[in-house]
């Protein structure tokens, strides 16, 4: 089955199997007027998607975003772009099944609201992020999150989703690594930033279903190095590693 058509059948699947890697329009910004240390309200954004392999990555998809024309396999979305130092919202309803937001890796997805109009906020804190920590800049993203007003509301937080960086998910992440014939994974670690901090991420998405409400889950990711082999004495070929992995299963976000 197609990539993009095993997704729209079960996004929390192919999640649960795939690193997916959202890819936008260098332009999809242009014209809305997004403003940097506030919460820009945009009206809604409709797209298509289609998923497609990433060049060189044994364990990777990449999510591509078309916003002015697609091929025919493309499929219908909501997308909704982040902005650096502020925050981006959007209310969605009916007009397409599948929603995106660009990849995470340090910031905030909020989801309130009725669950046949969802309201869904990407807040960013770049600059306080590099300068003084993710602390500090998590309490600003926070500021810049809308108020739920009495709706169901849930976020996802970088502590969330790089909290699933476990002994366990890498285990079971190597154990699942997709080695050729022949080979087997002979070393296998989390990639570490400047500080010790894991390079993790994370990937946002929803699905409307027939009843017109929708469902966001978000999917934790890490940036993994090491070798495969194949063989184990004196005639061991070894190849090295370098893909990002999924830790676990698509966890429900909203509702």
């Amino acid at each position: 089955m197609p990539y993009t058509a095993a997704y729209a059948a079960d996004p929390a699947d192919f999640a649960r199997r795939y690193s997916i890697l959202v890819v936008e329009p260098p332009d999809i910004k242009t014209g809305l007027g997004i403003h940097t240390g506030q919460n820009n309200v945009l009206a809604p954004i409709l797209c298509e998607f289609s998923i497609g392999p990433f060049v060189g990555s044994l364990t990777e998809r990449t999510c591509q975003i078309h916003n002015n024309g697609a091929p025919t396999t493309a499929e219908d979305c909501y997308f909704l772009p982040w902005e650096a130092d502020a925050a981006t919202t959007m209310t969605i309803g009916a007009n397409a099944d599948h929603f995106f937001t660009s990849t995470l890796s340090g910031c905030t997805v909020q989801v309130n609201g009725p669950a046949n109009a969802p309201t869904i906020t990407h807040g960013n804190r770049k600059t306080t992020f590099t300068t003084h920590g993710l602390a500090t800049a998590q309490a600003e993203i926070d500021n810049l999150l809308p108020a739920p007003g009495g709706q169901p509301s849930s976020a996802v937080r970088a502590a969330d989703y790089r909290a699933l960086c476990t002994k366990a998910n890498l285990k079971a992440a190597k154990k699942s690594f997709p080695v050729p014939d022949g080979y087997h994974v002979s070393s296998f670690k989390a990639k570490e930033e400047s500080g010790g901090r894991v390079e993790g991420g994370a990937f946002v998405f929803g699905k409307r279903d027939a009843t017109g409400d929708w469902t966001f889950w978000y999917q934790a990711v890490v940036g993994i190095s090491g070798a495969m082999k194949k063989g184990y004495f004196g005639d061991t070929k070894k190849q090295h590693i370098s893909n990002e992995v999924v830790l676990g299963h698509a966890v429900q976000l909203f509702p």
